[in-house]
């Protein structure tokens, strides 16, 4: 699970472990959020603020796949674009997602 949870979404497992992940990893797959999704967990988001977004699966070292949301333009995505990990700041709440290795101003 990216990012880490307590539980397992699919059993409801408190059995989770860390595992150290890459910064970087390449899009396998994606799509686009065209519609604001519903609160929680997007609180921050308002039908004023909503803009569409990327949501794609991003593989690791070649092995591990995470789902993720993805930042920048929609339209410049494409499978085996090379990403980068950031953290975004939405409304004062923190989100991890893969943002292409040339985007500035990102953490």
């Amino acid at each position: 699970m990216f990012p880490l949870r307590k539980r397992c979404v699919v059993c409801a497992s408190t059995e989770v472990s860390r595992a150290l992940l890459p910064g970087c990893g390449t899009l396998w797959t994606y799509t686009v959020q065209r519609f604001m999704p519903p609160s929680p967990p997007y609180a921050a988001c308002t039908p004023e603020t909503f803009s569409e977004f990327g949501v794609g699966y991003v593989e690791l070292d070649g092995v591990v796949r995470v789902e993720s949301r993805l930042f920048g333009d929609p339209e410049t995505f494409y499978i085996g674009m090379e990403l980068k990990l950031v953290t975004l700041d939405l409304g004062g709440e923190s989100q991890y997602a893969f943002a292409p290795l040339d985007a500035v101003g990102l953490s």
